[in-house]
């Protein structure tokens, strides 16, 4: 038993020991080692070529040649940017539109030409209308003044008949001594009593319905013959 306490007890300080190196490492304020001690530039008045050339930083030196980029004007270049996009889409939506016509005018052409062939019918259905309504109208006036030329022939030409007939009667009535019969129409005998050379006092008037005026000497039968004469103006004309 004596032995063996010496023993435990150098087991101890060498337990400590290792214990103070382990600790002496991790914390140098514990160690019984000498400090190395910093140098302290601070002191040296002089420092060396060396030394300043040891902690010197050398900053790139400008060259003349190269040239420096002008100063970037933000405002400038978003209003560039915008014009060139404003431009962009007026000529997306031109040519959009360019297609979309170019498609409406396929799609329609049949209906297109469809419209211009009818167009076309009109204008000379138009064409014809007029030419025969110029046609009609010539004809409606060309009657027209036939029978006014018809009314002024038929009054000329029953004043003519109506005037011989008055100075061939007289002729016979004088040769007669006797008055005569004068029958026909109402409108003829009016105007055969407005004569100058028409004696009224020689003839008796018996109004009719013919369409000229007569006279009978014994056998004889005297007319104006209006109505042949009428019916070759008419046929004239």
């Amino acid at each position: 038993m004596m032995k063996s306490e010496p023993y435990m007890h150098g087991l101890c300080e060498n337990a400590q020991k290792s214990k103070g190196l382990a600790l002496a490492r991790v914390l140098p304020d514990f160690s019984d080692e000498p400090d190395n001690p910093l140098e302290d530039f601070s002191a040296v008045e002089n420092p060396s070529t060396d030394f300043l050339e040891r902690f010197s930083i050398d900053f790139p030196k400008e060259d003349p040649s190269v040239e420096v980029p002008l100063p970037i004007d933000i405002e400038t270049l978003r209003q560039e940017a915008f014009e060139k996009g404003e431009e962009k889409q007026r000529e997306e939506m031109e040519a959009s539109f360019s297609a979309r016509l170019k498609l409406i005018e396929e799609a329609h052409s049949t209906e297109i030409d469809r419209l211009r062939e009818h167009i076309a019918n009109l204008a000379e259905d138009l064409e014809r209308g007029v030419e025969s309504g110029l046609k009609k109208i010539e004809t409606d006036l060309s009657r027209q003044i036939a029978k006014i030329l018809m009314v002024f022939m038929n009054e000329r030409l029953t004043q003519k008949a109506v005037q011989q007939f008055a100075d061939t009667i007289a002729t016979e009535s004088i040769a007669s001594g006797k008055p005569l019969t004068i029958e026909g129409n109402k409108e003829l005998l009016d105007f055969l009593q407005q004569l100058p050379n028409f004696d009224k006092s020689r003839y008796r008037l018996r109004p009719t319905n013919a369409n000229e005026i007569r006279v009978f000497h014994g056998k004889a039968i005297l007319s104006t013959r209006l109505a042949a004469r009428l019916k070759e103006l008419r046929e004239l004309i």
